[in-house]
């Protein structure tokens, strides 16, 4: 039950996928255009904000591309090449979510800390 309805959750946050991906190319394009345009003065109010979008961005669009198929428990019984196999694939899963997990703190400490530039 709770199995399901998490997987309806994550079935609904996947398709924010385009809105994360469009929210990058804007903040892109508002880093392109502060950096061109802009004198330095006037950089810090567009390109900073616009930094810290695109990160936050290409950090969400990259959790919901990646954790979308997670490898599941065998419910057969498999062949030790495919036990091994979905083994390895569960260990590399494992370690993309922790290094996740770690690029999440470097980008909250790189807001807070561009943040309290700003102000």
């Amino acid at each position: 039950m709770i199995k399901a309805k998490l997987l309806l959750i994550a079935d609904w946050l996947f398709s924010f996928r385009v809105v994360f991906l469009l929210l990058a190319a804007i903040s892109a394009a508002g880093i392109v255009y502060g950096f061109v345009f802009l004198t330095p003065v006037q950089q810090n109010k567009i390109v900073m904000p616009s930094f810290l979008a695109l990160l936050w961005s290409i950090m969400f669009y990259t959790l919901l591309l990646f954790t979308q198929k997670k490898p599941q428990d065998p419910s057969e019984k498999l062949s030790l090449i495919k036990h091994f196999k979905l083994k390895v694939h569960r260990l590399f899963y494992f370690l993309f979510t922790l290094v996740f997990i770690g690029l999440t703190l470097a980008v909250f400490i790189v807001t807070l800390r561009l943040l309290s530039v700003l102000h």
